[in-house]
């Protein structure tokens, strides 16, 4: 038989020409782990392994991502077959192991070369990754302090205003069919609204039209009433476009209003205007309540 662990030294083979057909892996050296012919140099030879640190540990998406990662570094270089070998837990991280197949297309002397490339491919793209992602969550997270610091400001200016309603009161928020007792509904035009804007609009287009408008609002520096109430309804207009929720765009965008639709229009963002202007026309209540209520400021 010929020679099997003698050729190794730490994973690394020493001897090309090694046929290795088991293995003892277990302390006891009892249990036989079996190879068919050249498995074990495949898996086992550091030459044609390509090693992926993760700093901190690689996320689920990360992890979910290798396979589209694999499928592009072979497209990349045609003749090269990838696999995934393993993914483990190390000191400041996580290593994902790539093992390169053999190829007949691929000139044993060539081998350290190609992977040194794939290498460094690899390792661009999951950095190129991890930045976007850190990106993203950046700005989602800036995104949700400005919703709720520009929401106390819209409290505050409806503490000031001090409605005080006497009798049955009724939240309406959007569109409305009929509200509290015998009230009835004249016309309900928000579905048709929801299905002409999918119709007529690309939200795609919308919100990344919302994402720069939210950005110029907030260059211009207007601290008016109206600019504080735009650049809320801007930020959940484009997270509920971002997420294809017509309903919940048509609402803060009408709730958006008309000094959001002219600049939108003075700064090219056309796309948005359409949009604020099909809400506002279209997004009619139409209600008849019998409660009565009074007005009393403070």
């Amino acid at each position: 038989m010929p020679p099997i662990l003698s050729v190794w030294l730490c994973g690394r083979l020493i001897h090309p020409d090694v046929i290795c057909e088991y293995v003892y892996w277990d302390k006891e050296a009892k249990e036989k782990t079996f190879y068919q012919p050249g498995d074990f140099e495949r898996l086992f030879s550091e030459s044609k392994k390509i090693k992926l640190f993760y700093k901190d540990g690689a996320n689920l998406l990360e992890i979910a991502t290798l396979p589209s990662l694999i499928k592009n570094l072979e497209e990349k270089h045609p003749g090269c077959k990838l696999s995934f070998q393993s993914i483990e837990e190390t000191s400041g991280g996580a290593i994902a192991t790539l093992v390169l197949e053999e190829s007949k297309d691929i000139a044993v002397e060539e081998i350290e070369a190609i992977r040194a490339v794939i290498q460094a491919e690899a390792e661009h793209n999951i950095n190129a990754l991890r930045l976007a992602l850190e990106s993203k969550d950046k700005d989602i997270a800036e995104l949700q302090i400005e919703v709720k610091t520009l929401d106390r400001v819209i409290d505050k200016f409806i503490k000031k205003a001090g409605k005080t309603i006497m009798g049955d009161a009724y939240k309406i928020s959007g569109q409305a069919g009929a509200v509290g007792p015998n009230a009835h509904a004249h016309d309900n035009t928000f579905n048709q609204l929801v299905n002409q804007i999918n119709q007529s609009i690309d939200l795609s287009a919308l919100a990344k039209e919302l994402s720069e408008l939210h950005q110029a609002i907030k260059d211009k520096q207007d601290s008016s009433p109206q600019a504080d109430i735009a650049l809320v309804k801007v930020a959940e207009a484009e997270i509920a476009a971002c997420e294809k929720d017509t309903a919940k765009v048509v609402e803060h965008l009408k709730a958006a209003g008309k000094w959001t639709m002219d600049f939108a229009k003075e700064i090219g963002k056309d796309v948005v205007a359409e949009a604020i202007k099909q809400a506002m026309q279209g997004h009619s209540v139409f209600v008849s309540l019998t409660p009565c209520f009074s007005s009393v400021p403070t």
